[in-house]
């Protein structure tokens, strides 16, 4: 499950990080903080990927045993 989990999480969070960074670079009144909005963004949209990760991933596994 870890594996599994570990390539959902990768391509879940580089999905989720690149819509926060786009969404900070498109609102004008961000711009002057984008410096430090935008690693913020993203460390954060790799933390909430971990567990949305993990229910995906536990999803998948337990419908290729059924």
């Amino acid at each position: 499950m870890f594996k599994l989990g570990a390539l959902i999480w990768i391509v879940l969070g580089t999905v989720l990080a690149g819509f926060a960074v786009v969404a900070i670079v498109s609102i004008p009144s961000l711009e002057a903080q984008s410096r430090t909005l935008i690693p913020a963004a993203a460390a954060v949209a790799a933390i909430v990927a971990i567990p949305i990760a993990r229910m995906i991933s536990k999803s998948l596994q337990s419908s290729m045993r059924a």
